[in-house]
């Protein structure tokens, strides 16, 4: 409850709201947190009559059998089937009428796959009006720009940003996907557009999203370095993509794709934990809303050394949000000119997935080499890019 003490009190002490955070939110006062940390409450006050979530729900019947509702109906039982109208959670009607809502209110994203995950576990911490909102904040204000609209085009740029980070920050573990032209797109997209549900339990999810909301986006770069890094020593006795990407995306769960490393792997033993105080919420046992989402032990102890790895690893803790912002700022251009340059050279469609079948088109073509691959495409742009940001 201290958490919430100084959210209420007049002064607010960000490094000690960030050091309670980091230490893990109890899953009763989630919902509270995530919601005064997305600025949720700002966005429903400048909203006109017009956009309210009650108004908007009242509309959300006239799009049955249109584009937008036929996609969100298809993704509504494939999300979290085994809490979705089980027991006291949340209603596939719920998760239908926030969609929706959202989708009125925002046509230039509408609906994307990977909202519905993003609005369940918003749904299995606070009510639906609460939900819409925070996921509007979310979409709009926390995440950059376009991370969800047709083109995905903000969802590309952190892609090759996180690349970047990985080439600055593991130069050992870059070399070895340059040199197997292993594409990370396939394995990080999910990462970045999911936010990393189903990629890590959830209770694990949960902690890098209290992250998240009071830190911002930056925080999703160190959970990825954080999750390649423990995985160091299998990538570099790897001598070919296929195992890299056995390395990278295979669990033993059906839940989660990513396996967590134990404490030897994740969290060297001579780091300090400066994380998570004596008697962090971690340790203890809570359930929210129907939603236990402590109740893997084993996930709780690996989220720990996963969250201190990310925070307490010094070479972590110089990914600052300036440096992302300008290299998302320089990816974006680039992203931007291929696509152009390719619209014009006719070599790719002018729809929002054009890029995308660019991108990802490595078929050798009558029988030669096969083109190069994006991270080696980019990676030499990125070279000149990082010399000039690491000089700021």
């Amino acid at each position: 409850k201290k958490i919430l003490q100084i959210f209420s009190s007049k002064v607010k002490t960000q490094k000690q709201v960030k050091f309670l955070i980091r230490g893990g939110v109890p899953p009763e006062l989630r919902g509270k947190v995530w919601w005064a940390c997305s600025g949720a409450n700002e966005k429903i006050s400048a909203a006109l009559p017009e956009e309210q979530y009650k108004v908007l729900i009242t509309q959300t019947d006239a799009m049955t059998g249109t584009s937008i509702a036929n996609d969100i109906e298809k993704d509504l039982m494939r999300t979290f089937p085994e809490r979705i109208n089980a027991g006291n959670t949340i209603t596939v009607d719920s998760l239908r009428r926030v969609l929706r809502a959202y989708a009125l209110r925002n046509p230039e994203v509408g609906y994307c796959q990977s909202m519905n995950y993003l609005c369940a576990l918003l749904l299995f911490h606070m009510s639906e009006e609460q939900s819409f909102w925070v996921l509007a904040a979310l979409i709009e204000d926390i995440l950059p720009a376009n991370y969800y609209t047709p083109s995905l085009l903000g969802g590309r740029v952190d892609q090759q940003v996180f690349q970047s980070c990985v080439a600055w920050k593991l130069p050992q573990v870059y070399s070895i996907f340059k040199s197997t032209n292993t594409l990370l797109e396939p394995i990080i997209c999910p990462w970045f557009l999911c936010l990393f549900i189903n990629v890590l339990p959830l209770s694990v999810v949960c902690r890098v999203w209290d992250c998240m909301f009071w830190e911002g986006s930056t925080v999703l770069f160190r959970i990825g370095l954080a999750m390649i890094k423990s995985k160091t020593k299998e990538i570099i006795e790897a001598n070919d993509f296929i195992k890299i990407y056995s390395v990278l995306k295979v669990s033993n769960s059906k839940t989660y794709s990513f396996e967590l490393e134990n404490r030897d792997s994740l969290h060297n033993s001579s780091t300090s934990n400066p994380s998570t105080p004596p008697g962090s919420s971690m340790s203890q046992g809570h359930s929210s809303g129907g939603l236990d989402v402590l109740q893997d032990f084993g996930s709780i102890s690996r989220a720990e050394h996963l969250i201190n790895s990310a925070f307490g690893y010094r070479w972590l803790r110089s990914v600052p949000k300036a440096k992302v912002d300008f290299l998302r700022e320089k990816f974006l251009a680039l992203l931007e000119g291929d696509r152009n340059e390719r619209m014009l050279a006719g070599k790719c469609s002018s729809g929002p997935s054009g890029l995308s079948t660019a991108l990802s088109n490595t078929k050798p073509a009558n029988g030669g080499a096969a083109p190069a691959s994006p991270l080696s495409t980019f990676s030499h742009r990125f070279s000149g890019i990082f010399r000039t940001s690491s000089a700021q």
